[in-house]
């Protein structure tokens, strides 16, 4: 268990079934620090995750989200292909018209944000990143690293893969 050997680790378990959304609102809650990282339990994080990302958002004021480029991999951690999204912040304003334009499990924002009232939306059961993401973007800039930073899995038991209806 990593949270007995790291005290910066916080391991929250629910005693009964919330959701997805509000277990995201509830983590949000506990978050101390002056980013936030968001990733699922099956995705793997490449080594320079996080300090290219901090980096990204200390050098730059204005982005308060960022997030990275994908390998995806299939449930046997197979490479299968690369993802992405826009680096250039009015691209980002355009195409997140249109869908979330960044993989979910890459997102890092500023906590501040947190602070000041942004949570996820817990009317929303699908697409809850595309939401919160479109929120931020009143706040500042948003940008994809062109960098793969996330080995990204996808399967048929992932939400994205059961409720893709539900998610358009």
């Amino acid at each position: 268990d990593y949270a007995a050997r790291d005290r910066r680790i916080c391991l929250l378990r629910n005693e009964q079934n919330i959701g997805l959304t509000c277990s995201l609102n509830r983590g949000l809650e506990r978050a101390r620090g002056e980013f936030i990282a968001r990733m699922d339990s099956d995705d793997i994080a490449l080594p320079k995750r996080f300090e290219l990302q901090v980096q990204a958002l200390r050098e730059n004021p204005a982005l308060v989200l960022c997030g990275a480029q994908t390998i995806s991999i299939d449930a046997q951690g197979r490479r299968r292909a690369r993802g992405g999204g826009p680096a250039d912040n009015q691209v980002m304003r355009w195409y997140a018209v249109f869908r979330p334009a960044m993989a979910h499990p890459t997102a890092m924002f500023r906590a501040s944000l947190v602070h000041e009232g942004l949570r996820y939306n817990e009317n929303c059961h699908t697409a809850q990143d595309y939401d919160l993401w479109s929120r931020m973007l009143e706040y500042g800039d948003a940008s994809v690293l062109q960098t793969p930073l996330l080995l990204y899995r996808e399967h048929d038991g992932a939400v994205s893969s059961r409720k893709r209806r539900e998610q358009a």
